[in-house]
This record gives structure tokens, sequence and C-alpha cells, in this order.
């Protein structure tokens, strides 16, 4: 049994006895080390290192968007520091008034107030008043805070002498580091307020919505008598004991004269009048759960946040970061109605879209018909079917036609013009490709078109208009195996599992699977007139002391010519607002505003998508059953059955309302006098 519990199972004989000496002789020691001399307090400071006075609390990290506001909180504790002239002067008094009104007056150990106390307990019976400083609380609230295990925690917290000693000593140290105004504004950004509030910040805002500076005196002295019992004084769940303690430390302000009569009896008569704020931490809890999730992979992957994805996730959870990323509210709420309006959450099939900003690579919106959980039978998830594989994404989708658009890029790149005629027939088989690695031919290869329909002789345009199979394989037997996923690649498509883009005949149909990003980066860079930029969520990290952090900067070259990228563009829209009828994007045109696109199906119906740009933003959705492996025939979506969906069915329009919603008030401005 612990001092303590001998204390409060012996009552006041105990108190009286074992209370009496051991308050005695701590009295004593206090009384001790309080007159220590300089040089004495030196070798003692010198003796007890700063990490065991008060180490670094947690801190939460935030996620900014970039109008500033919060999209997402990360950390062990809630916590936000703030400056002491940012905490309203009542909060300051009450806290004061309640556990250590004389801490301006005393050193770390108070000698007078541990008689007062053992006075006040041996009356009491019991343990009802503590002798320690405030400067004394905060060496145990932070050394609590920073323990990593019970084990520390039990240290921190035990009833014992040698405890009590090792307390007193490190107070000393840390009045001798810091002065009054430093140690109670440390104070109140560390004090635990209950309810996952770390901080008289935080506490401001989970009980009252406001920050610290305007807290009124009722508030101010709520919050002061929460400190010392989290749970019993919980004005959330216990109103009636918070409200009596409330009264108490308002009671308290006007003994020591921080308050006068009147002033106490009216704060006393007002109601609690709480307007609680939830806790909310991580990106299960931010109101853009999927771009969130796109941030944590890119900390996950950042060097200048430590040596390994876990000291990097610690950073992000314990080292009080505040993140600035590339989400624009404005474009991240635009692509979470589109994909809402189209596809109920909580539907079979899914639909993700990314939105990119050409020659930037800044990705502004990231958005999936899913709620982010772990309760799989309630349709939740937390695999981003967005990302990539190690993002937290899934292993990719085929990329169907959307891959048409790198064969015409690498073609014009060889020089073959647009007006290139094929004979494009229902189906049609080709046997000039040839292996990358070896230089052996393939086998012949056999494709046909949709409904075997056919045409006759076609240019690149028309057949890029109506996506026509058989011209495509045959321009890309002319092309070769290599170009064209070498092309790709550079400009930032990749297989969602990592690995590198196929070299087969089939790279034309877009056999590889790919996720929305990677997609989305590489139309941005035709978008860009050949100009490929990393994508990017994250353009600055400032650590709480306001230094800044190194994070990749912005990362593009020139990848295919300006005037390929222009050709490409040209050809993309005709997919849209062309003159032919039967081509396959004319339900996706943004009206005046010029825009260029691409349909994808997979031959198998498992996947569709719809990806293009305008020279200000560029987006790929996609749409299908995550397994990735279901033909999507024979479905229902708000109301209407398809008997086959395709990529202008549910992904273009999908894509269309994004883009109108988040280009709206932005100036139509032609392309081609925006990018000289």
């Amino acid at each position: 049994m612990n001092l303590g519990e001998q204390i409060r199972a012996g009552g006041p004989r105990v108190v009286g006895a074992v209370g009496a000496v051991v308050f005695a002789l701590l009295a004593t020691l206090a009384a001790g080390l309080y007159s220590l001399t300089e040089s004495q307090a030196v070798a003692l400071e010198e003796w007890i290192p700063s990490s065991a006075v008060a180490p670094d609390a947690p801190r939460r990290s935030s996620v900014l968007a970039t109008d500033g506001s919060v999209i997402a909180t990360f950390g062990v504790q809630d916590r936000v520091d703030v400056d002491l002239t940012d905490v309203a002067p009542a909060v300051q008094d009450a806290v004061l008034a309640i556990e250590d009104n004389r801490f301006y007056d005393h050193g770390a150990i108070d000698p007078v107030g541990m008689v007062r106390a053992l006075t006040a307990n041996i009356a009491a019976g019991g343990v009802e008043e503590g002798g320690s400083t405030l400067t004394q609380q905060y060496v145990k609230q932070a050394q609590v805070a920073a323990a990593e295990d019970d084990d520390d925690v039990s240290r921190a917290t035990e009833t014992t002498i040698s405890r009590k000693i090792r307390e007193m000593g490190a107070a000393l140290a840390v009045e001798s580091r810091l002065d009054k105004d430093e140690i109670l504004e440390r104070y109140l950004n560390l004090v635990y307020f209950g309810n996952g509030a770390y901080g008289v910040q935080v506490a401001a805002q989970r009980y009252f919505s406001k920050p610290a500076k305007d807290l009124t005196l009722a508030q101010s002295a709520l919050l002061a008598g929460i400190v010392r019992a989290p749970t019993a004084y919980d004005p959330i769940k216990n109103p009636d004991n918070a409200t009596k303690r409330r009264n108490v430390v308002l009671t308290r302000m006007a003994e020591v004269g921080r308050i006068n009569r009147e002033q106490a009896e009216a704060a006393k008569a007002e109601p609690l009048r709480l307007e609680p704020t939830p806790l909310r931490l991580g990106c299960a809890d931010s109101p853009h759960p999927w771009f969130c999730g796109y941030v944590v992979a890119e900390v996950r992957a950042m060097k200048s946040l430590g040596s390994s994805p876990a000291e990097r996730m610690e950073r992000l959870y314990e080292g009080g970061l505040t993140i600035r990323s590339t989400l624009d509210p404005k474009v991240q709420q635009a692509a979470e109605a589109a994909v809402d309006d189209h596809i109920a959450r909580g539907h079979d099939i899914a639909s993700a879209i990314v939105m990119t900003e050409p020659g930037t690579g800044a990705v502004r919106a990231v958005a999936i018909n899913r709620e982010w959980g772990e309760d799989t039978d309630a349709g939740q998830t937390t695999v981003n079917y967005a990302l990539d594989r190690d993002q937290g994404g899934s292993a990719g989708f085929q990329a169907g036609s959307t891959f048409k658009p790198f064969v015409a890029a690498a073609a014009l790149k060889k020089g073959i013009e647009p007006s290139k005629r094929f004979s494009a027939p229902s189906s049609v088989t080709v046997d000039g490709f040839t292996n990358c690695a070896t230089g052996r031919t393939y086998p012949p290869y056999s494709v046909g078109n949709y409904e075997k329909r056919s045409f006759g002789s076609l240019d690149l345009a028309s057949a890029t208009a109506r996506s026509v199979n058989t011209y495509y394989v045959q321009l890309a037997e002319e092309v070769g195996t290599c170009a064209p996923p070498e092309l790709a690649e550079k400009m930032g498509v990749r297989r969602a599992d990592g690995e590198d883009l196929s070299r087969v005949p089939s790279f034309v149909l877009g056999v590889d699977e790919v996720s929305p990003l990677r997609l989305a980066e590489a139309y941005a860079t035709f978008a860009a007139d050949g100009k490929h930029c990393a994508s990017r969520a994250i353009v600055g990290i400032t650590e709480p002391d306001g230094g800044e952090l190194d994070v990749p900067g912005r990362d593009c070259d020139q990848v295919i010519p300006k005037d390929v990228a222009r050709g490409v563009t040209k050809l993309l829209e005709g997919v849209i607002d062309g003159d032919l009828d039967d081509r396959t994007g004319a339900k996706m045109s943004l009206g005046r505003r010029p825009a260029a696109g691409k349909t994808g199906t997979t031959n198998d119906a498992t996947a569709v998508w719809f990806a293009g740009f305008t020279s200000r933003l560029a987006a790929a959705v996609w749409a299908g059953y995550p397994e990735g492996s279901r033909p999507l025939k024979n479905v229902r979506i708000g109301g209407q059955r398809y008997e086959t969906l395709f990529g202008g069915a549910l992904p273009g329009p999908i894509w269309r309302d994004a883009m109108r919603a988040a280009l709206k008030g932005q100036p139509v401005r032609d392309r081609d006098q925006a990018r000289d």
C-alpha cells in the first residue's frame, strides 16, 4: 500500500501520525532545497537533465487547405499551444487561485504551502489539499504527457517520497531555466481538461467552441475547476458536479482578491452554456478523408520527417506540424458532389475522381463514393481507390481506351501526320509488334471494335473521336511497341502496383492497371503543353517553432514537344466538341470552355473511365466494382438500367459536372493565347 492509500485508508489517525511525519520531512527538505546557494542550485540543475525536467509533450498536427481551413488533425493527444497573451486573464487568475495563488511570490518549492496543506489535510481527516507548486504540477504533467508506456506513467505519478523528491528537484531546475510567465504558459498548454482536450486552447474549443482568449469569467472558472478531476467534473457528463466545482473556484478567486464578491456571485448565477465541438483526429474524422489519405501517404514517404516511415508518422502524430496542402475547397466540393450525385455512397459500384492543376502538379481534389472506415458490411473501406497501392490505394484498374492518346502522342512525335489513314474494319489482326527486350516478333494480335462496328478509311482525328480499336492497333504497330509506354511513363503513368507499364501489343487498349491519380497526372501533361509535373499534395510544413521543413517542390520537366502535346489536345477536343455525331464524349461538353478528353472502357467492361482537361484543370474518373473482375453489365444506377456501362455513361458525366462546378467563375480563355 503506497502513501496515498495509507492516508485514505487510515483516516485522521494516519494523517496525524504518518501524514504529519511525511509532510514534515518533505517540508524540511523543501526548505533546504529552497535555500540552496547559487552554486548548489547550478550543480543540482546539471545533475537533472532537461529531458527529466519537462520533456516536450506530444502536440497535434494540422492539415490545411489552400484557404487555411483545417481539413484534418492528427495526434495522440489533441493539443494546440498558444502564447500566454492569447489566454484570457480570467483563465490565468482562476487557475492560479485554485492551484497556486502564491505562484509569483515563491520559488519552485513552497514550504509555507506544504505546511498549509498539511494543516488542512489533518483538519479534513484525509488528503484534501496538495502542497505542490504550479511548477511541480507542471513537471509531473509534462512527464506524464511524454510517457512512452504505463511504467513511465507510474513513475511520474506514484505516491512515494522518492518520487516527490525527484519532482522537487526537477521543479527547481525548471525555475532556473524558465521565468514564471513561461512556466504558467507551458502549464496551461499542457494540462488535461477532460474529453480528450489537452491544453487550454483545445479545452476552450471543446466546451465552448471559442478560442481561449475569448473565455468569460464563468467559463474560465469552469475550466480551472476541471483540472483536479477531469472525469468527476466533466461538464458534459456531470454538469451538476462541474457547476459546483466552478463555484468553488469563483469563491476562491474572490477570497484571494482576484475578483470581487459581486463578480463571483454574478458568474455563479450563469448557466454553463456549453457549445461542444467534438474531438476529431485522423482521416476518419476529416471532412475529406480520401484527400487526407493522400497527404498521409506523402508524409510517410517524406525523408525530411525521419529516416523511416515509422519515424515520419510519429512526427505527424506528435510533432505539432502545420501541413499546408494543395486541396482547393471549391474544387474538392465539386468533385465530391459530382461523384455522390451520380452514384450513391454504398452502391456496389465504386467511383473515384482526382483533379490536378496542369503545370504545377498540385492535386486539388480527391473524392470517392465511399465512407472511410473499417465496417465493410456498411460499405465502408480504407482502401483509397484513387491512389497507387503503396499510397494506401488498390492494385489499380485497367485503363481501357484512355491509353490511346499515348499512342497518338508517340505517333505525332515520330512524325506521323494526323491525316494518316487506316482502313478500320470490325476486326483486324496485326503481326508487326516486336518485343522491346528481345527484338523478337510477337504472335499475331487480333482486335475488334465495339459491337463489331466496321468503319471505312479513317484519319487519326475521326478514329480518336470514335475510339476505334482497329485503327489504333494499326497505328500502334507502326509506332512500335516501346515508344508509347516509355512516353506514358515520362508523363507520370505507372502501374498502381509500382511496376513498369507493359510493353505488349495490347498496351494501346489499356491493359495496365493504373490509378486515377496517375492518369490525371498524365493528362495534365497534355494540358501543360507537354510539361510533366509530379503530383503532390503538400506544399509546405511548419514546425511548432516556426521553422520550415524541406518538402518536395514543384518537379516539372518538358517530356514531349509542345507541338506534339497541342496536337494530341486538338484530337481530344474533337472527342468532346468535335463535329462527328457519334463521338464518344459528346455529352461531356463544358459549353464555351474548350475541353479535351477521352473515354475508356475495357474489353470485358470491368472498368470504365473518363479523363480530360482544360488549360486550368485536369481530371480522371474511374468507376467499377472494387474487386475489379466483375463486368459492368445489367447494372442499375440512380434508377436507370444499363445493359453495359461505358466511359461516356457514368465517368464522363461525373467529370463534366465536377469540371463545370470547379471552374465556375473562372474566365474562359483561348487555349493558344493562354499558353504562348
